[in-house]
């Protein structure tokens, strides 16, 4: 394990990357390698949308949640307090924590991958990279989840954070 002086891959990954307004696809691969379950997230500014390709989407914004189901075209509504991060936490809030890590190179799900490993809120969060892409995210401590990397950036789209006019709102 090297420190510090290194390739600096995860900084540069996330130098530009702005936590108010990003979209990420990732698979859930902490129990399943073969969770076949796309999950597509992003932000824009205090908006947060949250799908599970073909069964549920989550918006939250003016301290609501809004729980749309893609099979039934309806939704609910209820008052929150706390938004949830649908990335667990794993992708940097504060770049200025990037700059010191260890790194290595490992083994994961079949691929020779270099790896930078954080210490960011009581988890160590590892991400892995090849040919200088980042594939997965792993975090052990508080959390443990391990995500594989389809996408990330910020190419947002209004209409992720609307209700479609042909969803209606389902009351209890």
């Amino acid at each position: 394990c090297s420190s510090s002086n290194e390739s600096k891959l995860t900084y540069n990954y996330f130098k530009d990357f702005d936590i108010n307004k990003y979209h990420i696809v990732y698979r859930d691969i902490t129990d399943n390698i073969e969770n076949e379950h796309t999950v597509s997230v992003a932000t824009l500014n205090k908006e947060y949308y949250y799908e599970a390709k073909d069964l549920v989407k989550i918006i939250q914004k003016d301290n609501k949640k809004y729980t749309l189901s893609n099979q039934t075209k309806t939704y609910t509504v209820e008052n929150i307090e706390k938004y949830e991060d649908f990335t667990y936490g794993l992708l940097p809030k504060d770049k200025k924590i990037l700059k010191k890590y260890k790194s290595g190179k490992t083994s994961l799900y079949g691929n020779k991958l270099y790896y930078e490993e954080f210490d960011i809120n009581d988890n160590k969060i590892r991400y892995y990279f090849k040919n200088k892409k980042l594939k997965f995210i792993k975090s052990k401590g508080k959390i443990n989840k391990t995500i594989e990397i389809t996408t990330i950036n910020d190419k947002i789209k209004k209409e992720w954070f609307m209700i479609p006019e042909e969803y209606s709102l389902m009351t209890y």
